[in-house]
């Protein structure tokens, strides 16, 4: 992990600018960012954007894209309302971008670098609750975590 960060809202968007912002400070501004849906803030993939930095973060579900998804196609509900749309005007450009074959590359990279990560948190090092209360402590001990975790991926490159 390149940089931790914990915070009491249920939503990521909120912090991922100040994550960015201190990532780059930490280690010099990346050339690509990429984020799944929860991390999908207009103002903030416009600010790091004007730090020339390239923001890939989901807007939605994928397109029915599979050619053997044989569900039927998306009608209104019982209620009446029609299916949820993209219309923020950023959400629809980003959309759009995550359609190109460059981008859909760079997205696809998130399989085999961030997911893992989490997988061997919870499952390796067996890091599934914070053990801590309080906003500082848990902080800490997520610092521990992510230490850990580094510690151990160094062993292993290092062996391999």
């Amino acid at each position: 992990m390149l940089t931790a960060n914990v915070s009491q809202s249920p939503a990521d968007g909120p912090t991922f600018e100040g994550t960015i912002v201190e990532l780059c400070e930490t280690l010099g501004d990346p050339t690509t960012i990429l984020g799944d849906a929860g991390y999908a803030n207009g103002d903030a993939v416009a600010n790091l954007e004007g730090l020339g930095i390239e923001v890939l973060v989901a807007v939605s579900r994928p397109d029915n894209e599979r050619p053997y998804d044989f569900r039927p196609p998306k009608v209104p509900k019982a209620n009446g309302k029609p299916p949820r749309q993209v219309t923020a005007p950023w959400r629809i450009a980003m959309k759009e971008k995550l359609k190109t074959e460059e981008a859909k590359a760079k997205y696809r990279l998130r399989k085999c670098t961030v997911e893992p990560v989490f997988g061997i948190i919870k499952n390796v090092l067996g890091f599934t609750r914070f053990s801590l209360r309080g906003i500082e402590k848990v902080k800490l001990e997520w610092l521990l975590v992510t230490l850990a975790y580094n510690c151990k991926r160094l062993t292993n490159l290092k062996a391999a």
